[in-house]
C-alpha cells in the first residue's frame, strides 16, 4: 500500500517528512545537548557551527588527550597537560559554564563532559565519518572501512 504524503501548497517538499532527515539551523542559540551540573542545566555548543580552526583544535586536543591517556607513566606535566586540555574542550562544548564551576569539576568529570560532548556530535554529525577516516588515514596511511569509521567514533 502506497504512503500518501502531505505536499505544501506550492507544490514543494511534503509537509511531513520521513524520520530519516539531515536536520539543520542557522540559528547558533539551537542546543543539541545539554550537561547538568550541580543542579542547574546548560546547554552544549553545536558542533556543526565550529569552522575549521575551532573543530580543528579540538580534535587535535583529542587525539592528544588519548595520547596521554594511553601513558603508562604519566607525570605531573602530563596529569597538569591533561586536565588543560579538557577544561579547553569544556569551555568549547559549554560556553556559559562559568570558570568557578568548572574549576570545581574533577577530572573525571571532565572527561565524563567531553566524552558526553563527543557522543553529541558522533550522533548529530554526518562529518563525523569524514573526520575520523581522514585523521586516521593521514596518521597511518591507510583507508578504513565505513564500518570501522563508526566505531572510531566512539571511542
Amino acid at each position: 500500500m502506497a504512503r500518501a504524503s502531505k505536499t505544501r501548497p506550492n507544490g514543494g517538499a511534503p509537509a511531513d517528512p520521513p524520520s530519516r532527515v539531515l536536520e539543520l539551523t542557522t540559528r547558533a542559540g539551537a542546543a543539541p545537548g545539554y550537561v547538568r551540573i550541580d543542579g542547574r542545566t546548560y546547554e552544549m555548543a553545536d558542533p556543526s557551527h565550529f569552522g575549521l580552526r575551532a573543530g580543528g583544535e579540538i580534535w587535535r586536543s583529542v587525539e592528544r588527550i588519548a595520547a596521554l591517556e594511553a601513558t603508562s607513566d604519566p607525570s605531573e606535566a602530563d596529569e597538569r597537560e591533561y586536565r588543560e586540555r579538557l577544561e579547553r574542550i569544556a569551555r568549547v562544548a559549554v560556553p556559559d559554564l562559568e570558570p568557578d564551576v568548572l574549576a570545581k569539576l574533577a577530572t573525571g568529570q571532565l572527561a565524563d563532559l567531553v566524552v558526553s560532548f563527543f557522543a553529541l556530535v558522533a550522533a548529530t554529525s554526518p562529518r563525523l565519518g569524514l573526520l575520523t577516516t581522514t585523521g586516521a588515514s593521514a596518521r597511518t596511511g591507510t583507508t578504513s572501512s565505513p564500518s570501522s569509521s563508526a566505531s572510531t567514533g566512539a571511542t
